[in-house]
């Protein structure tokens, strides 16, 4: 007797995630062939416009750490919406949100790798944000880089990157085999049977399909079909190398080399950095005094918020209960969208992305987005919690 199946897309969502990090294994290890971290630009350029393949190779990388982020994120947020954090779950829980920040952090630094105008301008903003910390910045800062910036700042990316992609190998072949192989049963399901509806003709009767005794604590196993695995892995490279051949990303030979006090080119950051991209423009210009020195508040801002989501991510098993969960979730995704929107405009009218806007209307086009960053997150909220509750007044589950 076949095992009852519930939705496969939560599990697809793990396959093409999986399949994507071969993929960006793969081509990382083509890539750190010709790639020379002492001459980051012209290596990247002669591997680029020289070797056979180089671009391609390149922009498979690209778009295969950028598939692998987006099906990481969506499963852990159809986990999240569907309480697939609680036991037994938890430790797959807890290993993909650290893969997920391990994934943005290693694909910020390898932003940098190529050494252009594009890539360093958001590595010397890290750089900035981390002198801004008081008292021990400037001197984290200085450490961190191996000097002035940009100074060791590509070398030490290179290192960091190849290494977080290695520490990700194992949660993610993890998740692959076990965190993504059962899906919690909807509470109709919980009794030991599944009930499946059949047939208009037969309407009114139902079908029950036994659920073994080990699986009755909550979940159903979830068995794609045979050949699914393998016809999953070829949609995933056939769309990657569609991407890769068609859709050109950061031609660094058009930015040049990375020049201290050059304007980086007017470009939109990619989807996943725009969050803390638009989070640095939103955030108000504050500054204080403390100690005798000058605090940032507006800088250090931005990380925060960032370091605080995560910290939640992590421990938000232990604090669910109190909280509305769908409620939380779709206010914390306006709000990110309201910070992503504001690295869609850009004071530079000959640029083409993102959208030009006169230097004078910027200011006030901040402020809309500033106080929609606070009113929108909250409306959703309120909407999204009345619509779940019963017309009795208690939450429906």
């Amino acid at each position: 007797m076949r095992t009852a199946r519930p939705p496969h897309w939560p599990l697809l969502l793990g396959e093409i995630a999986g399949y994507s990090f071969a993929a960006l294994l793969a081509t990382g290890a083509f890539l750190a062939v010709f790639y020379d971290p002492a001459a980051p630009y012209p290596s990247v350029v002669r591997l680029s416009l020289e070797v056979r393949g180089g671009l391609l190779v390149r922009q498979l990388h690209h778009w295969s750490a950028a598939l692998f982020v987006l099906a990481l994120a969506a499963r852990l947020g159809w986990a999240f919406f569907a309480a697939a954090y609680r036991r037994p779950y938890l430790a797959a829980w807890t290993a993909g949100v650290a893969v997920l920040a391990a994934a943005l952090a290693a694909s910020f630094l390898g932003m940098a790798l190529p050494g252009d105008r594009l890539g360093l301008s958001g590595a010397r903003e890290a750089h900035g944000t981390i002198t801004a910390i008081p008292v021990v910045g400037a001197r984290l800062a200085y450490l961190l880089a191996g000097g002035e910036f940009p100074g060791a700042v590509v070398p030490r990316a290179f290192t960091a990157h190849v290494v977080l992609a290695a520490l990700m190998a194992a949660p993610v072949l993890a998740l692959r085999r076990s965190g993504a192989s059962t899906t919690p049963a909807p509470a109709r399901h919980r009794s030991g049977a599944v009930t499946t509806p059949i047939p208009a003709r037969h309407r009114g009767k139902a079908v029950t399909v036994p659920v073994p005794a080990r699986h009755r604590g909550g979940g159903v196993p979830v068995l794609p079909p045979r050949r699914g695995g393998a016809v999953t892995a070829l949609w995933t490279v056939a769309v990657l190398a569609a991407l890769a051949a068609f859709v050109t990303v950061n031609p660094v030979w058009e930015h040049g080399p990375y020049r201290p006090g050059a304007p980086p080119p007017s470009a939109q950051p990619f989807w996943y950095y725009g969050v803390p991209e638009g989070l640095m423009r939103l955030a108000p210009a504050w500054e204080t005094t403390v100690a005798g020195g000058t605090l940032s508040v507006g800088v250090l801002l931005p990380p925060l918020l960032l370091g605080a989501f995560f910290a939640i991510l992590f421990c938000f098993p232990l604090m669910e209960r109190s909280l509305d969960r769908v409620a939380l979730g779709w206010a914390v995704l306006t709000f990110f969208a309201v910070a992503w929107s504001a690295t869609w405009f850009t004071t530079d009218l000959s640029a083409t992305t993102p959208l030009p806007v006169a230097a004078g209307f910027y200011p006030v086009l901040l402020t809309i987005l500033r106080i929609a960053a606070l009113v929108l997150p909250a409306a959703v909220f309120v909407v999204a919690r009345s619509r779940r509750r019963t017309p009795e007044g208690t939450p429906a589950h």
